[in-house]
């Protein structure tokens, strides 16, 4: 018992100079600290021109050789997602999960998941970004669960579904994902067509992923959810011409809004990640229409429908 104790408090110990060390980091990375905020990030999207890609705590632990919900580890995968974070490309926002400058309008939870993050990861973090890099705001599409206490969400959304208002878009979505279904998320939208995707390691698919994009695209602006993924797509498809906005969570962030969830829940029709869970709910003929290609998982791959 005696060296147990001794052990723990060594561990403990060694935790604290290793919080220290990452918060520092993160404290000294002007990268981060100068990120923009999500109003200054809305205020880009809306000029109508610029793609978009996002990096938050899944892409970076996919950098650093680790899996998550969406992603098994890939070193493809993490080689690209570090070239993305340091690049500049002209028309292309590259966004970070900055919470330097909005702390006081975050609920505790909210802090508190960042700053446990940050205690383990932020030097390794800091270390990928490009000092010199301008940054955008990752939270630009999550815009409720951590902030439903600040009374800005509202207005947030209203600002955000302007990106698309009177356009047509195309979505690249995973399966069972279904954004916008059962909201009015896109309702001001002229047309929504649909690529369906594997929900889970949409990476192993994605030359072929990225070929039907290119090969159903008629003009619309693309939104992209498929978690990692989405961040390199929005990418490739913004240096091939077409704009692409990695919006991942923002459909389920919106449920929550309407719902005024007080913490993540499942919602009906839809997987929801972040709580491993999808309640069935009733077909949607609309959302069936919509679907112009459907990519299926390697494992059970038979045929494009």
């Amino acid at each position: 018992m005696f060296f147990t104790r001794i052990k723990n408090k060594l561990e403990y110990e060694r935790d604290k100079m290793i919080w220290r060390c990452n918060l520092r980091a993160v404290e000294k990375c002007k990268a981060w600290q100068n990120a923009a905020s999500i109003d200054e990030t809305l205020d880009e999207l809306l000029k109508g021109k610029c793609s978009m890609s996002r990096y938050g705590d899944g892409e970076l632990k996919v950098m650093i050789g680790l899996s998550n919900g969406f992603q098994k580890e890939d070193a493809a995968l993490a080689e690209r997602l570090r070239q993305i974070l340091s690049s500049k490309e002209d028309g292309m926002l590259i966004c970070i999960p900055n919470i330097s400058g909005d702390t006081d309008l975050r609920t505790p939870e909210g802090v508190k998941f960042w700053h446990g993050f940050l205690r383990w990861y932020g030097k390794r973090w800091a270390k990928l970004l490009a000092k010199d890099g301008n940054y955008y705001n990752a939270h630009v599409t999550r815009l409720y669960i951590d902030y439903r206490t600040c009374g800005k969400c509202g207005g947030w959304f209203a600002r955000l579904k302007q990106v698309w208002q009177d356009k047509d878009i195309l979505i690249v979505e995973g399966e069972k994902t279904r954004l916008g279904t059962g909201n009015d998320l896109f309702a001001g939208c002229r047309s929504i067509r649909r690529v369906i995707c594997p929900a889970k390691s949409a990476f192993s698919q994605y030359d072929e992923i990225l070929n039907t994009v290119k090969d159903v695209w008629n003009g619309e602006l693309v939104l992209i959810a498929l978690g990692q993924t989405a961040t390199v797509l929005a990418y490739d498809l913004h240096k091939a011409g077409i704009r692409a906005l990695d919006i991942g969570h923002v459909d389920i962030e919106y449920e929550w809004f309407l719902n005024g969830a007080t913490e993540k829940t499942a919602i009906a029709g839809k997987y929801v990640n972040e709580v491993d869970s999808q309640i069935e709910g009733d077909g949607d003929a609309e959302y069936e229409k919509q679907i112009v290609r459907r990519i299926i998982q390697k494992a059970d791959k038979k045929e494009n429908k």
